[in-house]
């Protein structure tokens, strides 16, 4: 794989669409998806870049449920 493409796939997992990333790495490359998947994987290692945003995004939701119930607390007047 040439540096570019690596740097492409590398922006595309810091943007968490690793499943494009893969793609990516796929028809660069001819790699099956297990072997596509492994690479990326390696890549992702080398450089130090987090695969999955999953626990940033639940974290985000998790607050943003709390701050709606807070919200919805004050408007009916509850306290805790």
């Amino acid at each position: 794989m040439q540096r570019d493409q690596e740097e492409l796939v590398l922006l595309l997992l810091r943007q968490g669409s690793t499943s494009d990333a893969v793609r990516l790495y796929q028809e660069e490359t001819g790699a099956c998806l297990d072997e596509a998947s492994e690479a990326i994987e390696d890549l992702a290692g080398r450089f130090g870049v987090r695969r999955f945003a999953w626990p940033l995004i639940a974290i985000g939701l998790v607050l943003a449920a709390l701050a709606s119930g807070v919200a919805a607390a004050a408007v009916v007047g509850w306290r805790a």
